[in-house]
């Protein structure tokens, strides 16, 4: 027969092996671990593990990060909702600027508390598959140009600054021209004018990416220039009283020739289109051209110069002149 003193001592043991049991359950936690942070050029990818939940659940969770060592859910963040205990979850992250270092943790909250993981740090320093290209560089007018760009790849990236640069020489910098359209965080198609430009210049032109203070992106370079209008005083030739002048339209430049030929005076040394004109009409196209000056008159001297007309500007050939 049992003892008391054993049955004593039996119920007590279970009693304090029941309420153990009980204490385990009660004193669960929320328990999260960051695994992992990956940075693959451009693109950041952090990883974590809901390891247990205590009774109250876990309402949110995800990761937090900052530029401070300490980063918290007041910070940046990315959050899921309704986390169970084995949960491997994924975060990339984006916004980030290049050549900073973040500091980044997973995190689980409810109503009453938030615990957070193991604290890991990260910086972007590659930025090879950023693509950036510039395309379409075309004449609007006498002084302005178009050119496209095309930026995409940023990944998690969130750039200072883009646009176009432009100078007349090669490999143009921030430094020179600019057009600025500032924060960049995702692909983008774009165009930019470039104006008050100089005819008969060469300017070269390049799509930049400003991803910090010190790292600008330039894409690939594309050059011409506005043409002028330009016309040239040629040789002539003399048939009984006809004299054949000629001349070159060279360039006819951005706005259409209105009109062009040869002007001349037996008067003036410097004849000009107020004097006599032989007009040829208008211009579609480059070439020689000749006009003939009939009546001639034994012992005269004759001066001549191509000219061409585009909107209200003239421009002149050189003077020539022959006796008869």
């Amino acid at each position: 027969m049992m003892s008391s003193k054993k049955i004593l001592f039996l119920s007590f043991s279970f009693l304090l092996i029941l309420f153990s049991c009980k204490k385990v359950e009660l004193n669960r936690i929320n328990k999260i671990t960051t695994d992992s942070v990956i940075v693959l050029n451009t693109t950041v990818n952090a990883s974590g593990t809901i390891i247990d939940i205590s009774k109250e659940g876990i309402a949110k969770y995800g990761h937090c990060w900052s530029t401070n060592e300490n980063p918290t859910i007041n910070d940046f963040k990315l959050e899921f909702e309704n986390g169970v205990a084995g949960k491997e979850f994924t975060s990339e992250i984006t916004n980030l600027s290049a050549n900073t270092t973040y500091y980044i943790c997973s995190y689980a909250a409810n109503a009453n508390e938030t615990v957070y993981g193991e604290i890991k740090k990260f910086t972007i320093s590659s930025f090879t598959t950023v693509s950036i290209v510039s395309s379409q560089l075309q004449i609007q007018n006498e002084t302005t140009l178009s050119v496209n760009g095309s930026i995409s790849n940023l990944g998690s990236l969130n750039a200072m600054d883009y646009g176009h640069c432009w100078a007349t020489h090669s490999l143009p910098t921030i430094s020179d021209n600019k057009t600025s359209y500032g924060l960049l965080s995702s692909s983008i198609n774009f165009s930019s004018a470039l104006s008050s430009l100089n005819l008969e210049t060469t300017y070269y032109v390049r799509t930049y990416l400003k991803l910090d203070n010190n790292t600008v992106i330039y894409s690939n370079e594309l050059t011409t220039l506005i043409p002028d209008l330009v016309v040239t005083t040629d040789n002539f030739s003399i048939s009984v009283t006809t004299a054949t002048l000629e001349g070159t339209l060279v360039n006819l430049g951005v706005l259409p020739v209105i009109d062009y030929g040869q002007c001349w005076s037996s008067v003036t040394s410097n004849p000009n289109v107020n004097d006599n004109v032989i007009s040829k009409g208008t211009a579609t196209s480059t070439g020689v051209y000749y006009a003939n000056l009939t009546g001639l008159i034994s012992g005269t001297t004759y001066y001549y110069r191509a000219y061409a007309r585009k909107g209200s500007t003239l421009k002149y050939g050189i003077i020539k002149s022959f006796s008869f």
